[in-house]
């Protein structure tokens, strides 16, 4: 999955590397399992729409972070997602809802 097959179910907000192939994707909203139980290089899809997010993320090496159920991200996480070299993306879709459309490609 690249991030072209992301974007077109919602908007990029910052987009680091066009060709980038996630190797899995975690799907939480505790940031603790995040840290606990994600793999690098995994697409992060969360509802956490806050600057922890971010945190953890470059802490996993998630390179991308798909925001869940609202239009745009927090303010200030657009730069925070450039100074970490993350990908963010958002959509109104739900978690599933998201997976479902973007499941052929993981």
């Amino acid at each position: 999955m690249t991030p072209r097959h992301i974007a077109r179910y919602g908007t990029v907000w910052n987009l680091e590397e066009e060709d980038q192939e996630f190797t899995g994707c975690y799907v939480g909203d505790l940031l603790s399992d995040v840290l606990a139980h994600a793999k690098r290089g995994s697409l992060l899809v969360t509802t956490q729409n806050q600057r922890n997010t971010l945190a953890v993320a470059a802490a996993c090496h998630l390179p991308a972070i798909v925001l869940t159920g609202c239009d745009r991200p927090e303010e200030g996480l657009v730069q925070l997602a450039k100074e970490h070299h993350l990908s963010l993306f958002s959509t109104r879709l739900d978690n599933y809802s998201f997976l479902k459309q973007v499941g052929v490609w993981i």
